[in-house]
């Protein structure tokens, strides 16, 4: 299946999309390898790509007790080699803080229990409040995930997310169907940020 994407994803650049990136969700066995770099590396240099097309997520529940001073070598090692990285769902694990410490990291990706509350629980919004404060003040980006309406969209971009994703916007799709889309929302031979907006309702 990740062969499958990357190689989509190879489709994508060689038809212009030259900043395309896709990310790829790291299992408890891939970050307890020793040669976690070369093993992503070979996945995908496999589909012609570079490890700058990739931005690699490892969720708080994965790294709990598994992250060794060599994990955060090899960690380290796939950033300075071009890759992003990411701790996906932000906020359900039992040490987030300390693993924003310890980690490399490009990005923090919310949980959608936070964002699908905000507009209805004022402790949500108070929390993604100071989860991008912090985030911000360490140089990473916030990716605001599960955003569902737009109302969600709005109040997660007026505390200060940088970016999100949703059914707002789109569900998944086969690399036909994301074809399709990109070519709706991109100028004609650009290869500019994709303006995030609303799927249009079907019917």
């Amino acid at each position: 299946m990740r062969d499958q994407a990357l190689a989509a994803l190879a489709v994508l650049r060689g038809s212009g999309l030259t900043t395309a990136r896709i990310a790829l969700n790291l299992s408890a066995a891939e970050v307890a390898r020793a040669d976690i770099v070369e093993h992503i590396a070979d996945q995908v240099e496999r589909a012609g790509l570079g490890l700058d097309a990739v931005e690699v997520e490892i969720t708080e529940e994965v790294l709990l007790d598994r992250v060794s001073n060599r994990t955060l070598d090899q960690l380290a090692a796939l950033r300075g080699r071009g890759a992003k990285l990411a701790l996906d769902d932000f906020g359900t694990g039992h040490s987030g803080l300390a693993q924003l410490l310890r980690l490399p990291l490009d990005a923090v990706k919310l949980d959608k229990r936070f964002v699908q509350r905000l507009g209805t629980d004022r402790r949500a919004e108070e929390i993604i409040r100071a989860t991008v404060s912090l985030a911000h003040g360490l140089g990473m980006t916030v990716v605001a995930e599960g955003v569902e309406t737009a109302q969600q969209a709005a109040m997660a971009t007026a505390l200060g997310c940088d970016r999100a994703q949703g059914f707002l916007y789109a569900r998944p799709m086969d690399r036909q169907a994301l074809s399709d889309w990109l070519a709706e929302r991109l100028p004609a031979g650009g290869d500019a940020p994709v303006p995030l907006r609303p799927r249009r309702a079907a019917g």
